[in-house]
């Protein structure tokens, strides 16, 4: 997780732009770069996970071309022997930088992975915005007075240009727990759009989820797919650990991907320990559990809220987070089977 701040058309001073990337700090730890290219900002936070040494660090500018870019694009070795990459770093950076440079906004097609990223290029002036296909990676944005800021997360916007809550955003989260349609609870503060692009303030689609009946995978498929795409998100190089709570997705990810470190959370009363602890007497890594009581979910609750400068989607978040405190302790990348219950039919009122 790394984070990003850009502002196209900047009228800021580097004092507020600093501060504003600082907030941010909590998403990339290792280092904070800043750069101002042509009236226009970019900033970046970054966890290093691919390639630790400096010479990856953000923003990146290579021929020119600037980027700022949180995520991982999980095939980059395949695509630096396919496509020809003359690289001269370890990184996943590099690649999306040399990948834009020969194809263009169609880069995009080539990229497995999860990513959120702002790429300017120094001669032509282009603005190239991108975010991956199901929006796993945030990206906020806000336009006014022909400038734009980008950021990935809502305060960072906040700490340069206040914006008012949004009463129709606001009764969205009321009703669905969540917003949609790209709003967020304030007026003039949006999501960047999932499996879209920007180039010069233009947006386009470039993927959309095709939907309609088809033959379900056989068994050899199925299995080849989920190894696949736990192995490929195991290219880090730092070590990388699996949550475990016992259910059928995270004990099937932990056993493909056979961690030395698990994890599990929850309350005294309310956890899934005992599964975990039985998925875990034939893994058999260092199992680790993170018992939360109320006054600490409450007050942890309070403090994301406010961190964020904006309400949480799900419950769950704030074991998650407290879970992954101690997570760092031992594991910077740490698999989780997200999304599975959904793609499974698990859920009661999917019915």
């Amino acid at each position: 997780m790394c984070g990003l701040l850009s502002v196209i058309n900047n009228n800021f001073n580097n004092e507020s732009l600093n501060h504003s990337l600082s907030l941010m700090k909590h998403r990339g730890p290792d280092n904070m770069g800043e750069v101002c290219i042509d009236n226009n900002y970019f900033g970046h936070q970054r966890l290093s996970i691919i390639d630790l040494n400096n010479r990856s660090n953000q923003p990146l500018t290579i021929d020119n071309i600037t980027i700022v870019y949180n995520g991982e694009i999980y095939n980059y070795k395949e695509l630096i022997k396919d496509c020809n990459l003359q690289v001269t770093t370890g990184s996943d950076t590099e690649v999306i930088i040399l990948m834009y440079k020969k194809f263009g906004v169609k880069c995009l097609e080539y990229f497995n992975g999860m990513f959120a990223f702002v790429i300017y290029d120094n001669r032509t002036k282009d603005v190239f915005v991108a975010r991956d296909r199901l929006g796993i990676k945030p990206l906020y944005y806000k336009e006014n007075n022909n400038r734009t800021i980008y950021s990935s997360e809502i305060s960072s916007i906040l700490d340069l240009s206040e914006s008012e809550i949004s009463d129709f955003g606001l009764r969205q989260y009321r009703k669905f727990r969540m917003t949609l349609n790209n709003d967020t609870i304030y007026k003039d503060i949006y999501f960047f759009p999932p499996g879209h692009y920007s180039f010069n303030g233009k947006l386009v689609k470039y993927w959309d989820l095709e939907i309609g009946v088809k033959d379900p995978p056989v068994d050899e498929e199925l299995e080849y797919t989920i190894r696949d795409a736990v192995s490929i998100r195991n290219r880090a190089d730092v070590p990388v650990g699996s949550y475990l709570s016992g259910g059928l997705d995270s004990t099937i990810l932990s056993f493909i991907l056979n961690p030395s470190n698990t994890w599990t959370v929850g309350f005294e009363s309310l956890n899934e320990f005992e599964w975990a602890s039985l998925a875990n007497q034939t893994l058999k890594s260092d199992h680790f559990q993170r018992l939360v009581d109320k006054d600490e979910f409450i007050s942890t609750a309070e403090f994301m809220i406010k961190k964020r400068k904006e309400p949480l989607s799900v419950p769950n978040e704030v074991l998650i987070y407290l879970m992954t405190q101690k997570v760092k302790e031992k594991n910077t990348v740490v698999l989780s089977g997200e999304g599975a219950d959904e793609l499974f039919w698990g859920y009661d009122r999917i019915f």
